[in-house]
């Protein structure tokens, strides 16, 4: 992939930009209106977090069937896949939009939904600009704290319900589509993946990729729980409040950026310590009633956590390297962990009901993180 001017490098962050304040204030709510929808149609909890994480894994089958597919059309651009991606994503969203709005076929309209927004997250490629390892994902204070005011800003904007709720998704997709204007100055990038669609999934199980893989697959495992189950969480919570959800969600957030890099500095010398941080943290989560605990335990997970693991919501290139096999490996690794988790949960809250579904689902994520923070340590003093 060449070089980007600077030119060109503005014009793919403000894209960028663009793009992450519309996901941190539409991504989490968006399947918090999927379990909303459910509920209101069965009228318990646990059938709509069941049919929630059916509809999930619908999205993440979708996600794990196009990535190789998807990674090999990047030899035909990679500006063109992240306007595709971005214009799927923004059919996503409308999607959901009219289904809330009675305008879609009911179930039919979240099963789109979930497949458009599955194939966004498979064809949205982020590309990184390598010289003197500059990365796109840097940005100022200002804008940071900006996406973190998403949230707050969108669960104000759900005071009215349901209209809310539309106009909130049909804002963000508006956003989004604009975000395709800036592209407009960005040349074509070109990436050649060489793997073919079968031998992708085949080279997923070659041991000699397991330092890869498996963090990856413990890292997914994290999101479902992180992204999708403890949001839902925290919604039943507040008691089914989209405002108090929102507020909860920026305070996280805002406290994440002020305490992360301090944290994260400090424990990287310390990896039992991290590790059980990291653990406790779930096994906290358990124990949390009230909207301040989850501010207090979501802020004391982030010190666990390294600098920009939140609202990490696409695909992107590995560690700000080239977008190649082992990108496609790992993007495909974090899917099947995100499907394991699902099933898991599901399979809980089937069994058991939903507070132990959701407490067995939280200390796998728990396992999860120790893990794989002792696995990076281990990594790391063997490349020494």
């Amino acid at each position: 992939m060449p070089a980007l001017g600077t030119s060109a490098v503005s014009a793919l962050s403000a894209h960028r930009f663009l793009m992450r304040a519309a996901l941190a204030a539409t991504a989490s709510f968006a399947w918090i209106f999927v379990l909303q929808y459910f509920y209101a149609l069965y009228g318990t909890l646990i059938e709509a977090f069941l049919r929630t994480i059916l509809l999930y894994v619908l999205s993440q089958t979708v996600s794990v069937l196009l990535t190789p597919y998807s990674a090999m059309q990047l030899v035909h651009g990679v500006r063109s896949r992240i306007v595709a991606g971005a214009f799927v994503c923004f059919l996503a969203l409308v999607t959901l939009a009219a289904t809330l709005m009675g305008l879609g076929a009911g179930i039919v309209g979240l099963l789109a939904f979930a497949i458009f927004f599955g194939a966004y997250r498979a064809i949205y490629w982020t590309p990184y600009v390598l010289e003197k390892g500059t990365s796109l994902e840097r940005s100022g204070v200002t804008q940071e704290l900006f996406i973190a005011l998403m949230p707050a800003i969108a669960g104000l904007t759900l005071v009215d319900g349901q209209w809310g709720a539309t106009a909130l998704l049909f804002a963000g997709a508006t956003i989004i589509f604009a975000s395709l204007g800036p592209l407009a100055s960005v040349p074509e990038m070109h990436e050649r993946f060489v793997w073919g669609y079968r031998q992708t999934f085949s080279e997923l199980f070659e041991s000699k990729y397991n330092a890869l893989v498996e963090p990856a697959f413990l890292q997914g495992l994290q999101g479902t729980a992180l992204y999708l189950l403890w949001p839902m969480a925290i919604f039943v919570i507040v008691g089914l409040s989209y405002t108090s959800l929102g507020l909860v969600l920026t305070a996280t957030l805002l406290i994440a950026a002020l305490l992360r890099p301090y944290g994260s500095k400090y424990l990287e010398r310390k990896v039992y310590l991290h590790a059980m941080l990291a653990a406790t943290s779930w096994f906290l989560r358990l124990i949390v009633a009230t909207p301040l605990g989850v501010v207090l335990v979501d802020g004391y997970s982030s010190g666990a956590k390294r600098p920009g693991e939140y609202l990490t919501l696409e695909q992107a290139a590995d560690n700000g390297t080239y977008i190649d096999e082992y990108t496609v490996l790992k993007e495909i690794s974090m899917i099947l962990g995100r499907l394991f988790m699902c099933g898991v949960a599901g399979v809980s809250i089937v069994a058991f009901g939903l507070p132990v579904g959701l407490a067995v689902a939280f200390a796998l994520a728990a396992a999860a993180a120790a893990i794989q923070i002792i696995h990076a340590h281990r990594t790391r003093e063997s490349l020494a």
